[in-house]
């Protein structure tokens, strides 16, 4: 499922928010949910954290792919963190460009 939620600031985006992370608490599934955004700013105002940081897009792809010990390292940290994910709300989308886009389909 991907869902765009849109509109202007102050019409309670972030509301939403938070009745998405208190619903998932109160499954007790909080770790398949997660709240990013491209910029620090507003992840920390919708208590999340940024997509670049969850997500590993400033890891360059041959550092990905190559067969070393810190690239096996990512690998099985992003492998971790994405297993039971999911939800991934990325607030403020617009502020990324269609290369980080792409690489988070």
């Amino acid at each position: 499922l991907r869902l765009l939620v849109t509109d202007p600031g102050g019409t309670g985006k972030s509301r939403l928010f938070e009745a998405w992370t208190e619903f998932h608490q109160e499954l007790y599934c909080l770790e398949e949910f997660r709240l990013t955004a491209p910029t620090g700013a507003v992840a920390s105002d919708i208590g999340g954290c940024t997509i670049h940081a969850e997500a590993a897009l400033r890891v360059s792809h041959s550092t990905m792919r190559a067969d070393t010990p810190n690239s096996q390292k990512v690998r099985s940290a992003l492998e971790k963190r994405f297993a039971p994910l999911k939800t991934l709300v990325v607030d403020e989308i617009y502020f990324m460009d269609t290369k980080d886009m792409s690489l988070l389909s």
